[in-house]
């Protein structure tokens, strides 16, 4: 052996040896590990070859692992009643998930053996260990113990001492603007609801408001019509004096009505005539002002005339749609084209309680988002819960209009044609001049005009939510979803805040049970101690606990 050979051999030594090391670092390692079996260390010599017997020299070594998985490990008590451990030879059979489909484990079919026995029952009944396997088995007959058949199967348990509860309710808040501002809005006609931000039925081939709500009553709509001007020497805006027909210059229809055209209004014709004005037939030498009241007799609301430009505006009235057909030439000169049509305000069915998803376009348009709130099933699958807001009436549009809303909840997200896509809860929340809930009726209500918004709870059961609106400064202040500790409510006493505030508890069942309004207050305490009183209060979701604690700050 050379000196070359003679380092090498020293090397594999140290290589032997650090091998060695690692296996001990290991065992150390997974001390506690459940079912963990210690790896050893073999050393072999490495004989390298030689010519005559007393030239042999001494080789090198390696080091291999030696396995101690048939070998007995210590067992450990534990508390835990299905924690198992085998004594002497075996192994327990398992599976690993390989997904997860409606909740249910899906498993590759592939048996595994393992020793580690920290078994628990999951909320499938399945016993599951610490790495992930699943217990398997085989049927033992209940009357001498013998296990009935040889082929294991994956273990599962009635597991009723946990079983899965659906939601019953759900704690949820938003802000609400007093203007809406939705799609429709921004090219809806002033002085609509629309344009206020609101939610027209009559949009809607099923009326969405609440069960039992009447159709809106038919409403009067205009239509305005362009200039117009008469055939004077300087012409000028027509009046109800200038006449239908006459020479130039004069104060008449630039177009002269002629014997024999007619003005279809709903239905009903005029016709124009050289011997004198009578009924429905108007005499060609009568005047605009004549015309317009016949019009009005019919529609059952007068047209106006525009002094400053000559422009016609015409009603439909609340009988009936308009419309008005001419095939005289002199008709455009009132400043209108043939066929002149408006559909009446209002009018629809009564309300369902739905919206269908023919509809669920327009709903969109003329709702603003309500954010969402996760519940379970019966099952306990988790079910993420959509929520939106219509505002069914504004104070803007005068008295006797309140502003009001509803809340609708997503029931199919996947339904199709004349299949109900969403729910509207059932009640209608109504907001006074001061921004005080007024309805439900039957509630307490505590509030106070100050410069500030009033606060104001609204609960039901043991669950408090909280429901925002600040005026114009919703605006720049998007809704938002807060919620807190149920049990706080009962110990609160003073607070002075700026925002109306109420809470409702939604289950999941009808989203529209009973309500009851109480007003709460803060105590007046310093922050730090009101921080340090209210967190302990309560167990609920830490998010809940955040918010409650920035609220207080």
């Amino acid at each position: 052996m050379g000196i070359f050979d003679a380092l090498n051999t020293s090397v594999a030594g140290l290589q032997a040896q650090s091998f060695a090391l690692q296996n001990i670092s290991g065992n150390i390692a997974n001390a506690q590990t459940t079912g963990y079996k210690g790896i050893g260390t073999s050393f072999v010599d490495l004989v390298p070859d030689s010519t005559t017997p007393n030239r042999q020299v001494a080789g090198s070594v390696t080091a291999y692992a030696r396995s101690t998985i048939s070998s007995q490990g210590t067992v450990s008590a534990s508390t835990v009643a299905t924690y198992m451990a085998i004594n002497g030879d075996g192994f327990f059979s398992v599976q690993k998930a390989s997904g997860v489909t409606d909740n249910v484990p899906v498993f590759t079919g592939v048996t595994n053996y393992t020793r580690r026995g920290d078994f628990q029952v999951n909320a499938n009944g399945n016993l599951v260990n610490g790495a992930g396997y699943y217990l398997m088995g085989v049927t033992v007959d209940p009357k001498t113990g013998n296990p009935l058949g040889n082929v294991p199967q994956v273990l599962q348990f009635q597991n009723n001492f946990v079983p899965a509860q659906a939601t019953p309710a759900i704690q949820y808040a938003a802000n609400l603007p007093t203007t809406p501002s939705t799609p429709a809005s921004s090219t809806a006609p002033a002085g609509t609801l629309l344009a206020a931000g609101g939610l027209n039925p009559s949009d809607f081939s099923q009326n969405p408001l609440p069960v039992g709500t009447p159709p809106i009553p038919f409403g009067d709509a205009t239509v305005t019509g362009s200039a117009a001007l008469n055939k004077a020497a300087t012409p000028a805006p027509i009046t109800a004096a200038t006449t239908l027909s006459g020479a130039s210059p004069s104060d008449s229809l630039t177009t002269n009505f002629a014997v024999g055209d007619t003005i279809v209004v709903d239905g009903t014709p005029l016709t124009f005539v050289n011997t004198g004005t009578a009924g429905n037939s108007i005499d060609v030498t009568d005047t605009v002002g004549t015309l317009l009241a016949k019009i009005g007799t019919i529609t059952g609301v007068a047209p106006t005339i525009n002094a400053a430009t000559g422009a016609i505006t015409l009603h439909t009235g609340t009988a009936a749609n308009l419309s008005i057909t001419s095939t005289s030439p002199a008709f455009a000169s009132l400043g209108f084209a043939s066929p002149v049509t408006a559909a009446r305000t209002g009018g629809g069915t009564a309300g369902t309680g739905f919206v269908i998803a023919n509809d669920v376009g327009v709903f969109q348009k003329e709702t603003i988002s309500g954010g969402a709130v996760t519940g379970f099933n019966a099952a306990g699958t988790p079910v993420n819960l959509q929520l939106r807001w219509a505002k069914t009436d504004s104070a803007s549009l005068g008295a006797p209009h309140q502003d009001s809303w509803n809340l609708f909840y997503q029931s199919n997200p996947n339904a199709t044609g004349t299949q109900v896509a969403w729910v509207n809860v059932g009640t209608t929340f109504t907001f006074g001049p001061n921004g005080a809930l007024t309805s439900p009726t039957g509630l307490r209500s505590q509030s106070r005009v100050s410069p500030s918004p009033v606060n104001h709870w609204l609960r039901r059961s043991d669950t408090i939510c909280r429901h925002g609106r600040r005026g114009n400064h919703q605006q720049h202040n998007p809704e938002r979803l807060r919620c807190r500790p149920a049990s706080v409510g009962r110990d609160q006493q003073q607070w002075s805040g700026h925002r109306y505030l109420f809470q409702r508890a939604v289950p999941r069942s009808c989203l529209g049970d009973a309500i009851a309004l109480q007003r709460h207050q803060l105590p007046q305490e310093p922050r730090r101690r009101r921080l340090r009183r209210h967190r302990s209060i309560g167990t609920g979701d830490h998010r809940c606990l955040r918010h409650y604690q920035r609220l207080v700050a």
